[in-house]
């Protein structure tokens, strides 16, 4: 089980350093000549955490995901639209991330402070990163609590279950900024986007019941291609809340027409989670998402690595901490500058912290593809703060890729697909959500320019989504269906 990403400090001899770094600073303090004034941190308290359940537990062990600001944010602005304009000198010259911690990442210094901060308050340093976006911490919730000036109790969400949170918005005395610490409240829960098809959409595909699979996604989009160009030499990563069955994978492979192999996926397994798929009723669905997004990304470019990049699922962490999670998977994947695409097709999670570590992806060249569905261009964009709290990975960043779906119509059922037409995913059921991220994120500089006077979108936020594909009737194979109980049948998902 993989604990320490590339670049980063070794836990162990990491956790000298902090407590030698601690002393020095505990030497040094008498000298200051006034302590450091308490900066207070916005937006950790849930909406929903209006009426208390009760405390939560002293006891209660916890794991934190501490996020420091990026640094000379404006010239960083700059830099990401030169990076991605082609009319400038600076297009696609994306940084390494060696430099981009120097220019813009959180100083060693600060870093240090950080770590030397949550140590003298009795936390234990968990995993650091060489960027230094995310500072993992852990300990019991009443240290947590006095190291930021909080009581954490529980709430219930509007669906009744518990749900902890702070009573207050943090605050630390601390010299060094923080941007966001994730692990203080478990509002969030990320929620896999696909679903098992109800065999309504068009059936147009080589697979049982006419469904989409294997080559039939490259037939369609890259009618012609050479069998060389096929992803070899290129790696993608896939951010997961929950693990998979390998041999499903492997007879999603064998039993599409034609047969095909791809490198065998690989996993990243973050914030001790050992990768064990679910095996109950209540998280099947979490490795029916694993499952398709790896067989896609196997049949669209057989020739790439994929690496899956695991956090503990609905029933692997006893406080469920999905957000401290999901920083600690972007952090990850941020120090991984081979994994030049990103996709996710989960809901439910992110925050600023997310945010910095997908800034930091599009300087270096990462690009991150979200899943938002799509109901057609503004239909369930009524009441925008109502999604936003229930999504907020659509409302992350700027640089984010979002992708909607669509049901694609072809032609020639005796052979190879082709393509006829794409309509709209508008699914009443509830396939996701696109439409204009009012009041949440400003036009970003790439949409600027596109002519929004026939197709309703708003020329001051930020539209979506960017780009749709097929999204329904999709074959997976999922569940262990080797065992006899699996799943091998239509979905649907972006």
């Amino acid at each position: 089980m993989e604990r320490n990403f590339p670049g980063t400090f070794s836990l162990e001899p990491a956790r000298g350093f902090w407590f030698l770094a601690a002393a020095l600073l505990l030497l040094v303090a008498p000298h200051s000549t006034r302590a450091a004034e308490r900066q207070i941190l916005k937006g950790h308290i849930p909406t929903a955490a209006t009426v208390r359940e009760g405390p939560l537990p002293d006891s209660t062990p916890l794991r934190l995901a501490i996020g420091l600001p990026l640094r000379n944010q404006p010239e960083l602005e700059e830099l990401l639209r030169e990076l991605y304009d082609p009319h400038s000198p600076r297009y696609r010259r994306f940084l390494a991330p060696e430099q981009f911690t120097a220019e813009f990442g959180p100083t060693q210094a600060d870093y240090q402070k950080a770590a030397a901060f949550a140590e003298s308050m009795g936390l234990r340093i968990e995993a650091t990163y060489s960027h230094r976006l995310v500072l993992d911490v852990s300990g019991t919730a009443g240290r947590i609590g006095k190291a930021f000036h909080v009581n954490l109790h529980y709430y219930r969400r509007p669906d009744k279950s518990l749900f902890y949170a702070p009573d207050a918005e943090p605050s630390v005395e601390l010299d060094v900024p923080l941007l966001h610490v994730s692990g203080l409240d478990n509002y969030h829960r990320p929620w896999p986007k696909m679903r098992k098809s109800q065999g309504r959409w068009a059936k147009g595909g080589r697979g049982a019941g006419g469904t989409y699979q294997g080559m039939d996604f490259r037939d369609i989009y890259l009618p012609g291609a050479p069998a060389t160009l096929n992803g070899a030499g290129q790696t993608v990563a896939l951010v997961e809340f929950g693990g998979f069955y390998p041999s499903d994978i492997t007879q999603y492979q064998t039993s599409v027409n034609p047969s095909f192999t791809a490198p065998a996926a690989q996993t990243v397994l973050c914030d001790g989670f050992n990768g064990t798929p679910g095996t109950n009723s209540s998280d099947l669905g979490d490795n029916d998402e694993v499952s398709l997004d790896i067989e896609m990304v196997n049949a669209m470019a057989p020739g790439a690595q994929v690496l899956v990049f695991e956090g503990p699922d609905t029933g692997k962490l006893s406080q469920n901490q999905y957000d401290t999670a999901a920083d600690d998977i972007f952090a990850a994947i941020a120090a991984r500058p081979q994994c030049r695409e990103i996709s996710c097709s989960w809901g439910g999670f992110g925050d600023a912290t997310a945010a910095a570590a997908l800034t930091q992806m599009a300087a270096q060249g990462q690009g991150y593809y979200e899943a938002v569905g799509d109901y057609g261009a503004f239909v369930n964009c009524n009441s925008l703060t109502v999604t936003a709290n229930q999504d907020p990975s659509l409302y992350l960043s700027p640089y984010e890729t979002l992708v909607g779906g669509t049901s694609v119509n072809t032609t020639n059922p005796s052979g190879p697909p082709v393509w006829s037409s794409e309509t709209t995913w508008n699914d009443s059921l509830g396939a996701g959500g696109g439409g204009i991220c009012t009041g949440f994120l400003s036009i970003p500089s790439y949409q600027a320019p596109v002519p929004m006077g026939t197709n309703g979108g708003s020329t001051q936020w930020r539209d979506m989504p960017d780009i749709s594909m097929v999204a329904a009737n999709l074959l997976f194979v999922a569940e262990n269906a080797q065992s006899g109980h699996g799943y091998s049948g239509p979905g649907e998902g972006t």
